[in-house]
């Protein structure tokens, strides 16, 4: 193996299946209205892997896991500060991101990525799908979140070929619980800027056979369907979840 993924005793103990099941239940029935938690939002957007090398983490995703993940010529800018890394899409619109700090300082290894390195490596984070991150942002402080601004940015310098909704500009916003160390059992919320929500909604299953044209990895991997979360106490991270109820 070429990326070793370690465990910690104290870095979560209890599995919590149930709450994100509910959570996500609740962000389909709320689909249709725009001002509500994820409006059109496609589910899970991402899951982050925090990797202490991103060249020996993608030779193990794709010579022994099975993913297509073409080498790049220079690794993107990552939505953290201090971040760089690379994807891995799937056709159902959600992703696997790989993320390593950008340089060794001793300020950035006292960023939540420097830390979560210090101990092990793996997935850190995670982030539910948004239509409007203006529209979650004003969701969540009505239940009393003190969230006070959306993050935005882009990844990629030059634009994409074939991607005509990207215009140069921010490609995508984010609503955070806390920017700069984000909770581990609780989501972020991603927008795609210029992504056709409405029209994914209407045409998922011709969108979904045309993303697999792009996305078509060879161990068969197709999407995500379910994130299994371990919290130190089953008891508080239940209560941190009701806010959403």
């Amino acid at each position: 193996m070429h990326t070793s993924l370690k465990t910690s005793k104290n870095n979560h103990l209890i599995v919590l299946v149930l709450a994100i099941s509910s959570l996500l239940v609740a962000c389909e029935n709320q689909k249709s209205n725009h001002g509500s938690l994820v409006g059109l939002g496609l589910g899970i957007s991402d899951a982050t892997v925090v990797v202490s090398n991103l060249d020996s983490a993608r030779l193990h995703y794709t010579e022994d896991l099975g993913f297509d993940i073409p080498k790049p010529e220079k690794y993107a800018q990552g939505i953290y500060k201090g971040s760089i890394g690379f994807s891995a899409f799937f056709p159902d619109m959600s992703a696997l991101e790989f993320i390593t700090l950008k340089d060794s300082t001793a300020k950035a290894k006292r960023s939540f990525i420097g830390s979560f390195l210090k101990k092990q490596e793996g997935v850190r984070l995670y982030a539910l799908s948004t239509s409007s991150a203006k529209a979650t942002l004003d969701w969540l402080n009505t239940r009393g979140f003190a969230i006070d601004s959306v993050q935005e940015g882009r990844g990629a310098a030059e634009l994409p070929k074939g991607w005509d909704w990207d215009d140069g500009g921010p490609q995508w916003r984010q609503v955070s619980l806390n920017p700069k160390n984000p909770p581990a059992h609780l989501p972020g919320y991603m927008e795609y800027l210029g992504l056709p929500y409405q029209d994914y909604q209407n045409e998922k299953t011709s969108i979904y056979a045309m993303n697999r044209t792009y996305s078509n990895h060879p161990n068969g991997v197709v999407g995500m369907t379910a994130l299994r979360i371990v919290v130190d106490n089953l008891k508080a991270a239940r209560k941190a979840f009701k806010k959403w109820d």
